[in-house]
């Protein structure tokens, strides 16, 4: 009895010792595999298996450790399958060997017949019982959560990263070197030949790149390498071929998938580079390859190459591909609260071989042309040394060649002539940029306009008011010209900006005793204090009468002269008929010698110089008390109210501000201002809305006025916002945001550009208008006024609006008065500000002196 016992007990071990090499062998030859590292622990990994199966997954788990091989048997714990006892059970078998895991899921009763395969339609297989997706998901992220710290080596953005899977990671993983990366993992479909003599033909190819090295993988379908080709520092070669394309080295020769070969036309050079290298390089192709937007694998390469090779011209990449890849907010929070900006560019300006290195680059990196001026900026901005900038000039040439030949637009290459001259300025090579700049002089696009329909938020009493253009290029010559030049840059710009009390003190200096006159009157009125009304003896001379060319070509403003932009208005003018004005008299006393004989005088004088007949005048009572009007019909007539008459009011104007009103409305009879509309509408076209306005806009043929000088306003107007902004910004300590600041202002001048709206155009086209007729009227006003203080007053006299703020500005000054802004950020009153800064320059005009000189001689 007890040898039947032993005897059984030997038969029951000899079973068990077959299962187990049953077993063993499968695995070795039939199981998935995952590789691990030499710090794999077999152990813990069982028992954290265990544990998840069950925690997670619900299963019932029984754990068997058969010497090498560990069995864990499972089936579902809980569910109506559970309940109804259809559910199956299975068993996972693990080995570990030389660096590998092996593993399988097979039904309960395999081991009866491991052989013998299982129906498909078997139900088990059908319920889905085994898991074993979500098992080898389990084991495949437990095993990469062991890597890490090694997971930043592989990353997934990577465009040269084809559809690799965890068993592949965790082979690269398991075979890495310190500080490897992988760069490229690419698909192959089929292996022409190889130095092995080893099957083929089942296996999954792959070629890699790595910062180490570089060769094919044939990976079995269970997941093993079968075969590892070392193909490092080979160069690729891809032949010309339809479809896929046939890839070679000396070893070896595969063909590409219809989708990859030109990712592999990319890498074909990159395992002949040094390991630094291989890392820049493999970022230029992420960055090219995804078209510049998609820049994490790119900056990913910079923040491992950095790591350990502080290079200067690879962190100025890695601060390039960040301010691609963050918002302009994110960049700037992150450089400009400290030095790292402004310490990185001086460093790399000291570089003896700055001019190569930048623009191999731009070249190779195909940096678009904005981002290629924002670089250059950065550095120009950062310069403080002659050096520094003589270093930095070959690089601005090379750009400015280069942009010029792309750009298509005047204002842009204005715009880059006159930072390009700041710096030929900068490396006192003053010559070159004289030339430049009177060259862009004469180049300059009409800016008119920009005068006429400056943004509502800017300032014009600062330095980003007028002809922007012109007062950058006059402003560079002003800095490098000889005396006798300077003078005549001065006064063109005073001219331009003559609300910034620093440009008419600049006249003081350097101009003739004349200019200098009329400038110190502008000094004093821009003060503080300095508007008062200063009662002056006038002398009351007789007026000549002005010859009509004369007129005509000295009195217009300029948009209204030959050549300018409202050239045609004049002419259409003309053609209109004249409205009936005869109801707006009916309620007014005519002006005659017997009640006011002065102002009788004024518009005599007035009448006589510009030659017009048939006038009458007329002196406005109840809602025409505050005002002066004039109409053209026949014959023409003028409303004079009677408050500007009487000494008594606050309203009443003395001689010169009389002569100021009169001639304002003179000069609109005469020009024929008044045919656009039977009302006053035009007047004031700034303070109207677009939908009041469209009435008139059918009957005015407004676009042959301005032809396309409105297309470059909106180009111009941002310019100007751009600037005004610049100037506001104050430094707050930090080198590297001024940098910043100055490089975004210089690149946003570059970016912006003409958003057209016709509702919008139409409107600023009659605005733009009657701001022409109503700044041609007030040079006229000033000619018969000849006391600037006495005009400028006038204005304020002549409305109830401007009357309200007239103690303000006596007593703190224009300027103060003109920079009132609304809640938008608007300024209040920058239609008076425009018809300032039209008066004020043409006072210091040559024109003002010659229409003076004849309109008071013998």
């Amino acid at each position: 009895m007890e040898k039947n016992k032993e005897n059984k007990a030997s038969q029951d071990e000899v079973v068990n010792t077959d299962y187990k090499l049953v077993i063993l062998h499968h695995l070795l030859h039939e199981g998935q595999v995952f590789y691990v590292n030499s710090t794999f622990d077999y152990s813990s990994f069982i028992q954290f298996l265990v544990t998840k199966l069950s925690d997670n997954l619900n299963l019932e788990i029984s754990h068997e450790a058969l010497d090498e091989v560990d069995v864990i048997n499972y089936q579902a714990g809980k569910g109506i399958k559970s309940s109804l006892g259809i559910t199956g059970e299975y068993q996972l078998f693990l080995l570990t060997d030389q660096k590998r895991l092996y593993f399988d899921i097979k039904p309960a009763n395999w081991l009866a017949n491991p052989d013998k395969k299982i129906s498909t339609f078997n139900p088990i297989n059908y319920l889905n019982d085994s898991y074993d997706e979500e098992i080898i998901k389990i084991i495949s992220d437990y095993l990469l959560d062991l890597h890490k710290a090694n997971h930043l080596t592989i990353n997934d953005d990577n465009l040269f990263i084809e559809n690799i899977l965890p068993k592949m990671k965790l082979w690269f993983y398991s075979e890495q070197q310190e500080k490897e990366l992988l760069f490229v993992f690419l698909n192959i479909s089929s292996i022409k030949k190889t130095e092995s003599d080893e099957e083929v033909k089942a296996l999954s190819w792959h070629y890699f790149v790595s910062s180490h090295r570089s060769g094919l993988l044939g990976f079995s379908d269970k997941g093993g390498i079968e075969i590892h080709i070392d193909l490092s520092e080979l160069a690729l070669t891809v032949k010309k071929e339809i479809g896929r394309k046939t890839i070679s080295t000396e070893l070896s020769e595969w063909m590409t998938t219809r989708n990859n070969a030109d990712l592999y036309r990319d890498i074909s050079l990159l395992p002949t580079f040094e390991q630094n290298d291989r890392v820049r390089e493999i970022a230029r192709l992420n960055w090219l390859k995804n078209k510049k937007t998609k820049t994490e694998a790119t900056k990913f390469f910079f923040q491992y190459l950095l790591t350990f090779d502080t290079n200067p011209f690879d962190e100025i990449k890695q601060l390039f591909v960040e301010y691609k890849s963050d918002t302009q907010q994110e960049f700037e929070t992150h450089f400009a609260e400290n030095e790292k900006l402004d310490t990185l560019l001086c460093t790399i300006l000291g570089s003896s071989n700055l001019d190569e290195q930048l623009k191999n680059w731009i070249i190779k990196w195909e940096i678009d042309t904005l981002d290629m001026i924002a670089i250059l900026h950065l550095l120009i901005h950062a310069a403080d040394t002659l050096e520094e900038y003589q270093r930095l000039m070959p690089f601005h040439q090379y750009i400015r060649d280069t942009y010029l030949k792309q750009n298509k637009d005047k204002i842009n290459e204005i715009v880059f002539d006159i930072e390009y001259c700041k710096h030929l300025i900068a490396c006192e090579m003053k010559e070159d940029a004289i030339k430049i700049l009177k060259k862009r002089l004469k180049q300059l696009p009409d800016e008119t306009v920009s005068d006429l329909l400056p943004p509502k938020d800017l300032d014009l009493t600062g330095k980003a008011g007028g002809q922007l253009l012109k007062i950058s290029l006059l402003d560079l010559l002003i800095e490098i010209s000889k005396p006798a030049e300077i003078m005549k840059y001065s006064l063109q710009v005073a001219r331009l900006q003559p609300l910034i009390p620093e440009r008419v003190d600049d006249l003081l200096q350097v101009a003739d005793k004349n200019t200098r006159d009329r400038a110190l009157r502008l000094h004093q009125i821009l003060e503080a204090e300095g508007f008062s009304r200063k009662e002056e003896l006038i002398e009351v001379n007789k007026f000549k009468e002005l010859a009509p060319k004369l007129i005509r070509e000295k009195i217009p403003h300029s948009a209204a002269q030959k050549g300018g932009t409202f050239e045609s208005m004049q002419k259409w003018l003309a053609k209109v008929d004249v409205p009936d004005y005869s109801v707006v008299k009916s309620y007014s006393e005519i002006l005659n010698s017997k009640n006011f004989t002065e102002a009788l005088q004024v518009v005599t004088d007035i009448k006589v110089a510009l030659g017009i007949s048939k006038l009458e005048t007329y002196i406005g009572r109840g809602d025409k008390s505050i005002g002066i009007s004039s109409f053209e019909s026949d014959p023409s007539f003028l409303i004079i109210g009677a408050e500007h008459l009487d000494t008594k009011s606050g309203y009443a104007m003395n001689v010169a501000e009389l002569r100021f009103a009169v001639g304002v409305e003179l000069a609109h009879l005469h020009f024929k201002h008044s045919r656009i509309t039977s009302t006053d509408l035009w007047k004031g076209a700034m303070n109207k809305s677009y939908w009041v306005l469209d009435t008139f806009l059918a009957v005015i043929p407004l676009a042959g006025f301005f032809g396309k000088s409105l297309q470059g306003i909106a180009k111009l107007n941002a310019v100007s916002s751009i600037l005004q902004s610049s100037n506001k910004i104050k430094d707050l300590g930090s080198k590297s945001k001024e940098i910043l600041d100055a490089t975004v202002s210089t690149v946003g001048m570059f970016s912006s550009v003409t958003q057209k709206d016709k509702a919008q155009d139409k409107e600023k086209e009659l605005i733009a208008a009657s701001r022409v007729m109503q700044l041609t009227a007030d040079r006229a006003g000033l000619i018969f006024s000849g006391d600037i203080q006495a005009s400028v007053r006038s204005i304020f006299l002549h409305s109830k609006e401007l009357f309200s703020e007239l103690p303000v500005v006596e007593r703190y000054g224009i300027i103060h008065f003109l920079l009132k802004q609304n809640e938008a950020g608007d300024y209040v009153y920058q239609e008076t500000a425009i018809r300032l800064t039209n008066l004020f320059s043409f006072y210091l005009s040559d024109d003002f002196l010659e229409l003076r000189k004849h309109l008071l001689s013998e």
